[in-house]
């Protein structure tokens, strides 16, 4: 029954140096218009050297650049903490201070995916699957503290963003949070693609989680996290949508996140 979907765009890196992913999304949206939305990364190449704290673009100008070539919106991973760390300068740094503000005043919507689950912060409660990819973070990464209060001074500074926060931004176990931060913020949302550790704590909550999602219906976005290239499960989509959608008892499907 889905009849609209939106792509999301990292960015260029290692796997994809010549941004042929940008281009293939941008044809996907001008084939399916009204169908197919596309949220656009940007280039952090200049900030991988210790010593350099701008990008070899600004990133107000790539934003330009994103929403005159028709995308729908930004996708920014630089708040996950071995990006964090890769950046080596704060969410709340200065250098991102003319994008936000540009982000502000167009009302173009970004998602951000910002820190993780507490448990990747140490080798003994990583999950299997994240220390299998790297994603869990040893001495010298910026702690969890840290990412959180940068950025809740983001917020603080920029309380107009049109913001997207994926994962439930890792606050399924403190929902009075969470609500604070809606009622706090009206144009923050928050998306549900899994993190499994997320449905954990919304069942251990139930009728708790029930009734946040009834209030908070409309700040609430379905996600899937479908299309990585990591060996996520196509049941992903479906295991969201029957979790809000009934009252069964089921387990995940076989994904190697979900382990």
């Amino acid at each position: 029954g889905i009849s609209k979907f939106c792509m999301l765009i990292t960015g260029r890196d290692v796997d994809d140096p010549t941004g042929a992913q940008f281009r293939l999304a941008r044809l996907l949206q001008q084939h399916r218009p009204g169908k197919a939305f596309i949220f656009g990364g940007l280039d952090f190449s200049g900030m991988f050297d210790r010593h350099a704290t701008i990008p070899n673009v600004p990133f107000e100008t790539q934003l330009d650049r994103l929403i005159e070539s028709g995308y729908d919106g930004l996708k920014l991973l630089c708040g996950k903490p071995n990006h964090r760390q890769s950046i080596n300068v704060p969410l709340d740094s200065k250098v991102f201070t003319p994008l936000l503000n540009k982000l502000e005043s167009t009302g173009f919507p970004v998602l951000w995916h910002v820190s993780d689950p507490p448990e990747f912060w140490s080798e003994q409660t990583v999950p299997l699957w994240a220390k299998a990819r790297g994603w869990w973070y040893p001495p010298g990464t910026p702690p969890k503290a840290q990412i959180d209060a940068e950025f809740a001074n983001v917020l603080s500074q920029h309380p107009r963003l049109r913001l997207i926060w994926p994962h439930f931004g890792f606050l399924a176990d403190q929902l009075d949070k969470a609500g604070e931060l809606l009622d706090r913020y009206p144009n923050l949302m928050f998306d549900l693609a899994p993190g499994i550790e997320m449905y954990h704590h919304f069942t251990a909550e139930h009728e708790r989680a029930k009734a946040f999602f009834i209030r908070y219906f409309d700040r609430i976005i379905f996600g899937s996290d479908l299309g990585m290239s990591c060996g996520w499960h196509p049941g992903r989509a479906e295991f969201v949508l029957r979790f809000l959608q009934s009252g069964d008892a089921f387990d995940p499907p076989d994904d190697p996140c979900f382990q």
